[in-house]
Formats: C-alpha cells, sequence, structure tokens
C-alpha cells in the first residue's frame, strides 16, 4: 500500500497514513454489512451513555465528558457507518483524520489519487477480511490463556 501511494506521488507520511487509515476504514465498511456487528456497534455506542461508565473515565481535558456526549450523541444519531462502503467517502474521511497532523497531511492535488487506490484495494480488503479477523479472534483467545 504505502509503496504504491509512493510511486503515484505520495510522500511518506501521508502515504504511510493513508495505508494504515483508509485499510481500516474499508474494513470497517465490510463489517456493516453483518446485522450482528452492527447490533453490537449500537449497543457500545448506547453503552457509551451510561453515567456510571462515564464518571469511572479519567477524561485527559477537563471537558472530555462533555466531548464525549456530544460525539456520542453524533454517532448515535448516525447510526451504523455504511458510507464506509464507498471509497470516495472513505477517502474523505482519510484525509479529514490526517489533515491535522502536519508530517500526514495530503496536500489536495492526492485527494484523486487516494480515491483511486482506495477504489482498487477495496476488493482485496473485502475478500482477506474474514481471514483477518479470525486471526484477530485467534489472536485474542491466545492473549486470554
Amino acid at each position: 500500500g504505502t509503496g504504491t501511494l509512493r510511486e503515484r506521488g505520495l510522500p511518506r507520511g501521508p502515504a504511510r497514513g493513508v495505508a494504515h487509515v483508509g485499510i481500516e476504514l474499508l474494513l470497517d465498511g465490510v463489517l456493516v454489512d453483518d446485522a450482528a456487528v452492527g447490533a453490537l456497534y449500537e449497543g457500545a455506542l448506547h453503552a457509551g451513555a451510561d453515567p456510571d461508565l462515564r464518571s469511572a473515565l479519567d477524561w485527559s481535558h477537563e471537558d472530555g465528558d462533555a466531548r464525549w456526549g456530544r460525539l456520542q450523541t453524533h454517532l448515535v444519531s448516525e447510526g451504523v457507518p455504511r458510507a464506509y462502503r464507498d471509497a470516495a467517502i472513505v477517502a474523505e474521511r482519510v484525509a479529514r483524520a490526517l489533515a491535522s497532523r502536519p508530517r500526514l497531511a495530503l496536500d489536495r492535488g492526492h485527494h484523486g489519487e487516494v480515491r483511486r487506490w482506495l477504489s482498487e484495494v477495496q476488493p482485496t480488503v473485502a475478500r482477506v477480511a474474514p481471514q483477518l479477523l479470525e486471526q484477530v479472534g485467534d489472536g485474542m483467545l491466545a492473549a486470554r490463556r
């Protein structure tokens, strides 16, 4: 991923950021088609509103709880992020995620190339997702032992 993006003109930092965040969001796009995953996602968001849970958290910012409350309310209102099935939307989200990081931020001229690359790798991500998720599950079980 990073090598291909570098060949297409992206600097090292942005190429690494796109490869990392882009693949994660494309993987999320595969997961949103699983009804059980969607139910778990929504359940986790609703659990995040629990006052007992929130009072047990140690926020790094004074307004952390208020910020979390706004984010949690927004995410609940949006529902399961089915938009991650669309490589163009993923490209915009990746650009937004990297924008505040000077070493990773994309130049506007690279957005089209990022969209093309994500569209090209999306079928591969979908194909390998079941195997990857199985490996992650196996690793989590092994860590418990």
